[in-house]
């Protein structure tokens, strides 16, 4: 493949990324609770919404996730390191 071809390839992602952060920011922004037509016609777009919705989902789930065996990782280490201590 020519690197015109490549570029392509890679900006298609953004589009979809660009417009998950458009909803994201409106649903942060929100004051109130909003349905899909509510955040399509603020976006004036024909976008699916429902499934960009279940992306966000899918991402803040994986993120919790993450954070969450990170943490977990970390109590470990440190308990790890408090029982070393008192067996030296």
């Amino acid at each position: 493949m020519n690197k015109k071809n490549d570029l392509k390839i890679l900006k298609f992602p953004n589009s979809i990324v660009q417009i998950e952060k458009q909803v994201e920011a409106i649903l942060f922004a929100a004051e109130e609770p909003l349905d899909i037509e509510s955040i399509q016609e603020k976006l004036n777009t024909r976008a699916n919404i429902s499934k960009i919705l279940d992306s966000l989902e899918k991402q803040y789930k994986n993120k919790f996730l993450q954070d969450l065996k990170k943490q977990i990782h970390l109590k470990n280490l440190v308990y790890l390191e408090f029982f070393q201590l008192l067996l030296n």
